[in-house]
């Protein structure tokens, strides 16, 4: 049978439009309009909710109740960053429904194990905060970093919560073994065909709202041939892998009508030869997805500079979960019709701002959806420049219509709007993914590299490898005195005054004229040619 996915995406990239006015002329051959890139990637998200993805609402403002939210968590143990370049139609089918990043970072702090790697995917922290550095000591999961499933159940008792897994530790060691009443239901199964068939159940019950599945053939295929695209026992376990996700998503796309999804798909580690665990670029690099139907998630690659990691995923569910952020908003306000960017009236922390005389979102926080669309009655402060006093104002809507507040520049929720469901601040250290309502810290700048300071007639600095140097030692290491660069006895040479002129006052002390690792010189031990001298390296800040 002809998937009806595949068939959509086909008659929008292969069917033509034909104007009227040529067929009533009897125009057979008439040019296909050619839609803009914009368009062909807006057509490309309508495909996947003509599929059966929904259009979700806005949360309440202006268009009846929310849509129901549900998530669909894909973990894929040891998904190496390069397999990305197989041919793979369900992760190219999430592309175009999400962003997406192939570069995307694991935790840094332990080992690059499935321990460390699934219990920082599921808090949101590293290593050493939730204390799991190996596969052998998953009871020592910190009680002060939930997992994202006890976050979700926490803050939702009324939602349920499912995880179908391959690896039984994760709900044994991990999930289980930090609270055991957070799964409504579990299922630990013999392989993964087995575990996503479940998944599959669960969601076309349509009973449950958060699944989490878990998929292991590529780890085996990695541990057994090699964690390699290039070959084919990984290659194909890659290749089975996505056609079970492409299943999954089928099951939503049938049974999600009036629904809001967000599939989140990613690695607890990369893998390199046979095995995984070292810090490098093998290991790190895994890849992250986010897909939904629902206007909030961003379309495209994540920026160069920012790839996002694995632990992103606690932040990330929970942002579309609970339909906003305790974040500013990126968008400027219009005070007497000048555009200002807004600033808060008070200094306290993001938890007492979101809280602010019972407002629980006032300007300039941002909320992904508003159960009230009421306008906030606190002031704002702003500046004309960074030189200029600041002053304390009230926001002023551009447009008046409540509904469409509710959706300037596509969100839901901007400066002087209140809402009752601004999402707490969550204690972590990744960032929410992918969407537009959030905007993410910039990525921290490179460390400066070390600076020398230079004193030359004493020291030599190493970043170049002491050929600064200007000082008066006149022997090797070995205590031998140095010839002078002037004169070719006992030992003939090239290094002259004439071929370097900087050596030319040079006499017999130590140089480097020509990029050796330190400062050196000839002998005048004729059995000695030459060697390096015992200079200091300068200090460095």
């Amino acid at each position: 049978m002809f998937p009806l996915s595949i068939w959509l995406l086909s008659t929008l990239l292969f069917s033509t439009r034909v104007d009227a006015s040529d067929s009533e002329k009897g125009c057979e051959n008439a040019i296909p309009e050619l839609p803009s890139f914009i368009d062909w990637t807006a057509d490309l998200r309508s495909a996947s909710l003509k599929a059966g993805l929904p259009l979700a609402g806005d949360g309440g403002c202006g268009d009846g109740d929310a849509p129901k939210r549900k998530v669909l968590f894909v973990g894929i143990d040891g998904l190496r960053a390069s397999s990305m370049v197989l041919p793979l139609p369900t992760f190219r089918r999430l592309e175009r429904m999400g962003t997406y990043s192939y570069w995307a970072n694991v935790q840094s702090e332990a080992s690059t194990m499935s321990g460390p790697g699934w219990t920082s995917m599921f808090t949101g922290v590293q290593a050493t905060k939730h204390l799991v550095d190996g596969n052998g000591d998953l009871g020592d999961i910190s009680p002060d970093y939930p997992t994202v499933f006890k976050v979700v159940k926490d803050r939702y008792p009324e939602k349920k919560v499912a995880a179908s897994v391959s690896w039984h530790p994760l709900i044994d060691g991990i999930i289980d073994g930090q609270d055991p009443d957070v799964l409504d239901a579990r299922y630990k199964a013999r392989e993964d065909e087995d575990m996503f068939s479940q998944a599959v159940e669960w969601i076309k019950s349509r009973e449950y709202d958060f699944i989490f599945v878990d998929f292991d053939d590529c780890d085996g295929a990695g541990h057994g041939n090699i964690f390699d695209p290039y070959l084919p026992e990984y290659r194909a376990a890659v290749q089975k892998t996505d056609a079970m996700v492409g299943v999954l998503l089928d099951a939503i796309t049938l049974v999600g009508k009036e629904e809001e999804w967000l599939i989140v798909v990613t690695s607890d580690h990369g893998g390199d030869g046979y095995s995984h665990g070292a810090q490098d670029e093998y290991c790190l690099r895994i890849p992250f997805l986010v897909a939904s139907n629902s206007p909030r998630v961003n379309l495209g690659n994540m920026p160069a500079n920012d790839p996002g990691s694995h632990l992103d995923v606690l932040p990330t569910v929970m942002h579309f979960f609970d339909g906003g952020s305790c974040v500013d908003s990126p968008y400027p306000i219009k005070v007497k019709d000048q555009f200002r960017d807004c600033a808060w009236a008070k200094e306290e922390d993001t938890v007492v701002r979101c809280k602010t005389k019972g407002i629980k979102a006032t300007c300039p926080r941002t909320c992904g959806s508003c159960d009230r669309c009421v306008d906030s009655t606190l002031a704002f402060k702003y500046k004309k420049n960074a030189e200029a006093p600041t002053k304390k104002t009230k926001c002023s809507w551009t447009r008046k219509d409540s509904v469409v507040r509710c959706n300037i520049d596509g969100m839901r929720d901007t400066c002087r709007k209140a809402c009752d469901n601004c999402l707490p601040l969550y204690n972590v250290d990744g960032q929410v993914f992918g969407f537009t309502d959030y905007k993410r810290d910039p990525p921290p700048e490179p460390p400066k590299p070390p600076k020398c300071v230079p004193d030359p007639p004493v020291c030599g600095c190493e970043n170049v490898k002491q050929s600064d140097y200007r000082g008066n030692v006149g022997a090797t290491v070995t205590g031998k005195k140095c010839q002078r660069w002037d004169v070719q006895s006992p030992h003939k040479h090239t290094r002259t005054p004439e071929n370097y002129p900087y050596l030319a006052e040079a006499e017999n002390y130590c140089r480097n004229p020509d990029g050796e690792d330190a400062v050196w010189c000839y002998t005048t031990d004729k059995d000695k040619r030459w060697d390096y001298c015992d200079v200091p390296s300068c200090k460095v800040e």
